[in-house]
């Protein structure tokens, strides 16, 4: 569990130090509100294909290539994404990193072969608290980078690249993507020297074809216990990736925020995830996951109403410490609940779908946001509009708990 849980770590941190530089990429590329979803779109897009794609693989090959390789083909998306000079190009980059960031949906499946049904969440917390840490460590990077070479490589390292104001924007889009490819080769050569295979596949002497993996997976999330705790995963996602992508936008527009302390916010955000983590597996390991989900929901709400009336810095973070307590809950309980839902040997086809579902979750929430925002021209109103529809999902698992009576309900 040690590697697996350091390849997530590395891995996200060359996802996450992307998130200081979208308002920098926005003048480098001319991205507007509407648009800069586009970012998001084509990496998420890809990687609800490639979440598919190595989730299907590690069912039938095993966890580890089909971990590894990804990781080291992310490794020169990056590389690439870095190096672009026109929009086309930056967008490809960003498809093929999608692509091969689907891998990340075999991490949760070997998180789910090293699970007993009474450790499950508290494995789930795990790579939750994982995924918070790279959170921590990312955006700071990504916001400080280029202060930071100076002094690394010299004073002189700008006037010996001839960078100036006009061209230092590039420049500081350029230095997270680089980082981000040495981490995800780092992350991929551990997988290959240290990670030992958890999962060995069963050997049919029926091969199943395509048609027969199809009536499978369509079988399997036709049943409201893989159906709604799916759905789940969308909604939620599309409401973190709406934030992820404007939050920092809005915070320049509206709080004068520079680079610098957007990457500190995420950071801020982010401990709170990484102790509400570890709350859980210290507390709420044989918590019924879906009563959890239901207080979770309500949770997020809360902080997205107080968001919509932020009206200094302060303010924001305070009711970004409701909003990432509640994230960080539901991120465990459904993504616990979606496991619960797969038999043992469709793990990684279970989770593939399900972070294939997350890519369409960031496919539609920055779009969403951008296109409500170009609407009504204020952002404060998207966070109040995505509070209603954290109390909607209350009321869904509500309804589902009681119908697969999960839980009981006493008046």
């Amino acid at each position: 569990m040690f590697v697996v849980l350091s390849v997530i770590f590395i891995d996200l941190i060359g996802f996450s130090i992307i998130f200081p530089i979208f308002p920098v990429l926005q003048n480098i590329y001319g991205f507007t509100s509407a648009n800069i979803g586009y970012v998001v779109v084509i990496f998420s897009a890809f990687m609800v294909l490639g979440a598919l794609v190595f989730g299907i693989l590690s069912d039938k090959y095993g966890r580890k290539y089909t971990l590894a390789l990804p990781l080291i083909g992310a490794a020169f998306a990056y590389l690439w994404t870095s190096q672009s000079e026109t929009v086309l190009h930056f967008l490809i980059g960003r498809a093929f990193s999608g692509f091969f960031a689907g891998a990340y949906s075999v991490a949760f499946a070997i998180a789910s072969d090293l699970s007993s049904k009474e450790n499950r969440i508290k494995n789930m917390s795990m790579i939750g608290a994982m995924f918070g840490l790279s959170f921590v460590i990312g955006p700071v990077i990504g916001g400080n980078l280029h202060t930071i070479l100076p002094y690394i490589l010299g004073n002189d390292f700008y006037t010996s690249r001839g960078l100036t104001d006009s061209n230092m924007d590039k420049h500081i889009a350029e230095i997270p993507f680089i980082f981000s490819a040495v981490m995800s080769l780092l992350a991929g050569l551990l997988t290959l020297i240290c990670f030992k295979e958890t999962f060995k596949p069963i050997k049919n002497t029926k091969k199943s074809s395509i048609s027969d993996v199809v009536k499978s997976f369509f079988k399997s999330y036709s049943q409201p216990k893989m159906l709604v705790p799916t759905f789940m995963t969308m909604i939620l996602t599309s409401i973190l990736s709406g934030l992820q992508v404007f939050l920092g936008v809005w915070m320049a527009q509206s709080f004068n925020t520079t680079t610098q302390y957007i990457g500190y916010f995420w950071s801020f955000t982010a401990i709170i995830m990484i102790v509400t983590q570890f709350i859980i597996r210290s507390f709420f390991a044989k918590t019924n996951p879906i009563k959890i989900t239901i207080v979770a929901w309500l949770g997020l709400a809360i902080g997205l109403v107080i968001m919509s009336y932020a009206d200094t810095f302060i303010h924001l973070c305070l009711s970004s410490v409701v909003f990432y307590i509640s994230f960080s809950f539901l991120q465990s309980s459904i993504n616990t609940s979606v496991s619960l839902g797969g038999s043992e040997n469709q793990q990684g086809l279970v989770f593939g779908m399900n972070q294939s579902i997350n890519g369409l979750g960031r496919i539609i929430g920055p779009n969403l946001v951008g296109m409500i925002i170009t609407i009504t021209a204020s952002f404060t109103t998207v966070w109040l509009y995505l509070g209603i529809v954290a109390v909607i999902m209350s009321i869904i698992a509500i309804i589902f708990a009681k119908k697969q009576k999960l839980i009981t309900f006493e008046i």
